[in-house]
């Protein structure tokens, strides 16, 4: 990995205003995270995106293995993961934990 690429994961303030500034809005998508590992569909020209986590919680890899339900990153629901790097939106998979499908929201941007 080099300096310009990272991932980020967290939980927004639930009662503060987020201010994101990750570059001009290229596309938008609600994706279902069920039993096997479901990956992103990137826009052309975006490279980075902010992915919220809604109704269960998930495990996510980024280095071409599927993730499971007991081996990969864990992120709660209602947390957040920030990704800025075209490789890393393009490979990232994930997968819920438990028996409720979970809903990500991702907006992508072109960072220039």
């Amino acid at each position: 990995m080099n300096n310009n690429t990272f991932i980020i994961a967290g939980q927004y303030p639930s009662q503060k205003s987020v201010f994101i500034d990750a570059g001009d809005p290229v596309g938008f998508e609600q994706l279902t995270v069920s039993l096997t590992g479901v990956g992103l569909t990137v826009p052309l020209k975006a490279n980075s995106a902010i992915i919220q986590i809604d109704n269960a919680h998930i495990r996510w890899r980024d280095d071409g293995t599927d993730p499971t339900t007991s081996t990969g990153m864990l992120v709660y629901q209602s947390n957040y993961i920030t990704i800025e790097s075209k490789a890393r939106l393009t490979a990232i998979k994930f997968i819920r934990t438990a028996s409720t499908d979970a809903k990500l929201n991702i907006s992508y941007y072109e960072r220039k």
